[in-house]
């Protein structure tokens, strides 16, 4: 028998005699070469008397790496032990099994997941419409178009000398009415800092005003952190607005055109400072024909 010979040739790497085991005597004492010779022989006896009725358990499959046979019968390992067996060999036949087992899998959970997305597309879209109904259809659909602007190209403008005071804002190209000029950036301060930072610019001889109202709590400054639109001048007659529009949740100043503005032209905004009376009257040299004298 293949398996008896096989046992019967690790027994020929020593006699196996009285108390001696060949080259084992070198390494174990009486004792254990005794115990040892009577474990094997005890064992090939087992091996020998029973290997041809003997019931085996079924091999568990791990990965793919070893075979199932459907009648439940097992072949015997080449080298006679599954520790030092390796990898099975797995046929063309297998592997397409589980190469389109695998294929199938994914196209389902990408079925799941389109649909799922779908599924979250069209909710977002009935609440959009919902909204549109809730709200004025007009109003809304302006400030979410004026929203947009700010992601798009910003228009090409220049600060050059100005007739009106000192340094301005230039077009460099056409630009239709209502829109996007350019966003007034700064550092957004409380109102309770905006004042006094306003009594300091003042003290250390800032003349110009820098600081744009939010709303009642927030106002941005851009005497030190800004853009090229802070050298925006005020006119009587502008040709822009600003206007605080939400986008993504932060509320953001826009200066929009009110009517269509020509290349070279100057970039003007009503400021909008609160009526004054006595000597604290700042003149407006804007030379509009509707020009009230004063900015104040």
């Amino acid at each position: 028998m293949a398996h008896s010979g096989m046992w019967l040739d690790g027994a020929r790497m020593g006699e196996v005699g009285g108390n001696t085991l060949g080259f084992f005597g070198a390494v174990f004492g009486p004792r254990a070469q005794h115990v040892l010779g009577h474990s094997f022989h005890g064992a090939l006896h087992h091996w020998e008397a029973g290997s041809s009725s003997s019931s085996w358990t079924p091999r568990v499959v791990v990965s793919g790496h070893f075979k199932v046979y459907p009648d439940h019968s097992h072949e015997f390992h080449s080298t006679g032990c599954a520790r030092t067996q390796g990898y099975y060999f797995i046929e063309a036949s297998d592997k397409r099994k589980k190469i389109t087992a695998g294929a199938m899998q994914r196209q389902l959970q990408v079925r799941q997941t389109t649909t799922s997305t779908t599924r979250t597309q069209r909710s977002a879209v009935r609440k959009e419409h919902r909204a549109l109904q809730l709200g004025d259809l007009n109003e809304l659909a302006a400030d979410l178009v004026k929203a947009n602007q700010f992601k798009r190209r910003r228009k090409l403008l220049r600060f050059a000398r100005s007739m009106i005071h000192e340094w301005g804002l230039f077009a460099q190209e056409p630009i239709d009415k209502d829109e996007l000029v350019i966003e007034y950036v700064g550092e957004i301060v409380r109102q309770t800092v905006a004042e006094d930072r306003e009594r300091r610019y003042a003290r250390i001889g800032i003349g110009s005003s820098y600081l744009f109202r939010i709303d009642e709590d927030y106002v941005i400054d851009a005497t030190r952190m800004g853009s090229i639109a802070r050298f925006i001048n005020h006119s009587c007659d502008a040709n822009c607005y600003a206007q605080v529009v939400s986008v993504d949740g932060k509320k953001r100043i826009g200066i929009y055109s009110k009517r269509p503005i020509a290349a070279n032209e100057e970039i003007t905004y009503d400021y909008k400072f609160p009526r004054e009376e006595g000597p604290n009257k700042i003149p407006c040299f804007c030379g509009a024909r509707t020009c009230r004298g004063t900015l104040n």
